[in-house]
């Protein structure tokens, strides 16, 4: 389907998650029915990006020794909100919060292969991918 929907629905397994194959059920009920809806909850209506994110995460923070990659995985999501917000929006506000994030990003992607699969840093940095509201 969409390259952001399959970010969503794997993130859970790549970051380790217990009963990672239902958590990404539950984000693929969400992005098909909030994220991907410009009259979510999940649009650009002026939140922080993690606030609106946070709810895609609810499988998160579980397990200590997986804080490093579950906080790789959030903040790329974030990217990937702020690259929408600044490119397909036209919020160029955001431009230097997106760039310093990707910059610090970028430094940590090899850590997590498994996520940098679903989704990398340069990916995350442009917009237009189709599927976002």
């Amino acid at each position: 389907m969409s390259k952001i929907r399959d970010f969503f629905i794997g993130l859970p397994a790549a970051c380790g998650a217990p009963n990672a194959k239902a958590w990404g059920q539950v984000n693929a009920l969400q992005y098909d029915h909030e994220i991907a809806n410009p009259l979510s909850v999940f649009a650009d209506d002026g939140r922080p990006v993690a606030e609106r994110l946070e709810t895609a995460f609810g499988w998160a923070g579980r397990d200590p020794e997986k804080a490093g990659i579950e906080d790789y995985a959030r903040r790329l999501a974030h990217l990937l909100a702020l690259s929408d917000a600044v490119d397909r929006k036209g919020r160029k506000e955001l431009a230097g919060e997106r760039n310093v994030l990707a910059g610090s990003l970028s430094i940590l992607e090899p850590r997590y292969p498994t996520v940098s699969a679903l989704m990398t840093v340069s990916e995350a940095s442009v917009a237009p991918l189709s599927g976002w509201a």
